[in-house]
């Protein structure tokens, strides 16, 4: 089974976004998307119908949660560069 192509989209949208001038979105706009993320691959995994599927999507809400506290950490501490 391939990988999921939206953070692959996602991707290629914020660099089209930057090359026409606008504004990096925030770590605050960031973190919601994560949240948004989370919860849709936390439902997605509720409704597997095969383990592989429910794995799969549990894995891609425990990256996106991941994100998310980093994103948080980041917003936490802006002038730390680490």
């Amino acid at each position: 089974m391939s990988e999921d192509p939206a953070p692959t989209r996602a991707w290629a949208v914020l660099a089209s976004l930057r090359a026409v001038g606008e504004q990096d979105p925030t770590t605050e706009t960031l973190r919601i998307d994560q949240l948004r993320r989370e919860e849709a691959e936390r439902d997605r995994a509720a409704q597997a119908t095969t383990e592989p599927e429910e794995r799969a999507a549990e894995r891609r809400a425990d990256k996106a949660a991941y994100l998310r506290e980093k994103l948080e950490e980041q917003a936490a501490h802006p002038d730390d560069p680490g």
